[in-house]
């Protein structure tokens, strides 16, 4: 039996060192078993969406047309752009969709990607936009809205941790859009 001192905040105390006679350690490593039990994995089980990748973020889907403007090109000069109004009334409305039917419905979907994506965009639209197309062009206005599209795995996690890949493209509408669009007269 030994005696050590240790020093705690300037007072000395002795500590006893006591032999642990009769005391029996484990290995640090067990012993080998020939008859291995088998595994077994255990999940929660529930719907889960695991996203691959973000595809679009306000990417435009276009849904009316305004008035066609055509400003051709004139060979002999003159040519100017040309700065009309469009004039467009409708209504729309768009929904959050998938590409697939939603077995777990859209919980999975908005917990994975960390925001409530089940959206509806509706508005009425009576607008009139100046639109100018240049010499040898035509265009117009196109009218639609600014939407995000997730692609990812969507499944029913089994308890035994199975499941089966279902991957699906998840689009989710955020604002009203208005694009310009022109092209070169063939």
């Amino acid at each position: 039996m030994g005696t050590r001192r240790l020093l705690v905040g300037g007072v000395g105390l002795a500590l006893a060192m006591l032999p642990l006679t009769g005391t029996a350690f484990a290995r640090s490593a067990p012993k080998a078993s020939s008859a291995v039990s088998p595994q077994y994995r255990s999940c929660s089980p529930g719907w889960q969406f695991a996203v691959s990748s973000q595809l679009e973020n306000h990417a435009f889907t276009g849904l009316e047309k305004g008035t066609l403007i055509i400003n051709p090109y004139n060979p002999q000069g003159g040519n100017v752009p040309v700065t009309l109004t469009s004039t467009l009334s409708y209504n729309v409305s768009r929904s959050a969709s998938t590409s697939t039917s939603l077995g777990g419905g859209w919980g999975p979907i908005n917990a994975s990607i960390g925001y409530n994506v089940d959206v509806s965009q509706s508005f009425a639209v009576s607008q009139s936009v100046t639109i100018t197309i240049d010499p040898g062009y035509e265009g117009y206005q196109y009218y639609g809205v600014a939407q995000s599209e997730w692609y990812g795995n969507y499944y029913y996690l089994q308890s035994d941790c199975t499941y089966t890949s279902n991957y699906i493209h998840v689009y989710s509408p955020l604002q009203k859009a208005i694009e310009k669009v022109s092209y070169r007269i063939p």
